[in-house]
């Protein structure tokens, strides 16, 4: 079935389905998918807790994306694909928290998202 533009903005509602999915990368590293639905709140106004994080080869965070607010005066999202984005150092201590990224669509989310995945293994390389 092909998606138009208008049901592609609000089409977090599948996450849930993939929550606990690991998706292997290259030398160790994975993509892991955590996600719920939630009552809507000023916290998460989408009703979706989402996070999709690169982790290393011990398990360490690398990069996320996630609907998860860090501290209760953070702006709350207004726009339903709005996220969080969350970089960290080589030790899992946060570099980067609290970049407020919005996007047109669930495609554009996860193609940038594996981009910057793309990237960061690349960095490791060499």
């Amino acid at each position: 079935m092909k998606t138009s533009p208008a049901t592609q903005k609000t089409s977090l509602e599948f996450f849930p389905s993939l929550d606990g999915v690991i998706i292997d990368q290259r030398c160790g590293f994975y993509v892991e998918i955590k996600s719920k639905q939630v009552k809507p709140s000023a916290q998460c106004p989408q009703g979706i807790k989402l996070s999709i994080t690169l982790r290393d080869d011990v398990g360490k965070p690398l990069f996320r994306y996630s609907t998860r607010l860090a501290y209760p005066w953070d702006p709350a999202p207004k726009d339903p694909l709005s996220l969080f984005v969350s970089e960290y150092d080589g030790d899992g201590g946060m570099t980067h928290f609290g970049k407020l990224k919005s996007f047109q669509s669930v495609d554009e989310m996860l193609v940038e998202f594996f981009a910057e995945v793309d990237s960061i293994l690349k960095r490791g390389e060499q």
